[in-house]
This record gives C-alpha cells, structure tokens and sequence, in this order.
C-alpha cells in the first residue's frame, strides 16, 4: 500500500481539479450564453463546489473520501441530463462510459463493475423528463410506441 498510496494521491488530485476546473467552465459558459442559464449552469456550478470541497477534503488527507464525493457529482449531473432530456442522448451518452472508466482508475475492477451495472440500468429509474413536451421512457420495450 506504501508504493501504491501516492500514485493514487496523483491520480485524484488531478482527477479532482480536471472535474473542478471543466465544470466551472463549462457552469460560467453556460451561465453567459444559455437562454435558461439557471437550468443549464446550475447543475454544473454545483459539481463545481463538490470539487472544490473535494480539494479541501485533500488538503485535509482524506483522499478517498474527496475521490467518492467528486465521482458521486459526476455521476449525479450526468444522470441529471440524461433527465433533464428526456432521453438517453447527448454528451452523457459519451460521458458515462468515460465515467465508468475513470472510476475505474480510482475505486478498481471490482467496484469498477458494479458501478457500471448501476450506470447501466439507471436509465430505469427515471422513466420520464421533467417537461411535459418530452416525457418518454429512457428504456424498455416501450420507447418505439411513443411518438414525439
């Protein structure tokens, strides 16, 4: 554990300010050019400030806990989207594989795997958007039957 303990420090002082510093710009982006900039930027500015808190928590030695809380956002803004539109499309459809990838570099195979059985049925949990123009099922046998 000596030899791994500060590669795995490395890998989630940078993953934590990669989460950090994209979110922040990507909040601010869509805070300045969004037509709805609370619904937009807001989910990002919040992973943000977990990022933030998280490099608090590794200024403070808790470098787990700072890796669990930063991936816990992610996961929580991209499943939000995944809401938000109604679908199982756009950037998220990319991002949570990358995800899953990446929370495999911090947590390891095993956890690896049953975050990426969770991911994969999640689409399950929230069967319909948040806007009545848009409500359909993330997955299932009844996607085809509705009609836009």
């Amino acid at each position: 554990m000596s030899f791994a303990r500060p590669h795995y420090l490395r890998w989630v002082r940078g993953g934590v300010l990669v989460v950090t510093v994209g979110y922040a710009l990507s909040g601010v982006t869509s805070l300045a050019t969004s037509p709805t900039p609370i619904a937009d930027g807001l989910p990002e500015l919040l992973v943000t400030a977990v990022g933030l808190v998280g490099l608090g928590l590794l200024l403070a030695g808790r470098v787990t806990l700072a890796a669990w809380m930063v991936l816990a956002a992610v996961w929580l803004e991209i499943h939000h989207g995944f809401f938000h539109a109604g679908s199982l499309n756009g950037p998220g459809v990319i991002a949570l594989p990358a995800f899953v990838i990446g929370a495999g570099l911090f947590a390891g195979g095993r956890v690896v795997l049953k975050i990426g059985a969770i991911s994969a049925n999640s689409g399950r949990a929230w069967p319909c958007s948040d806007r009545p123009d848009r409500r359909r099922l993330f997955m299932g046998s009844n996607v085809a039957s509705f009609r836009p």
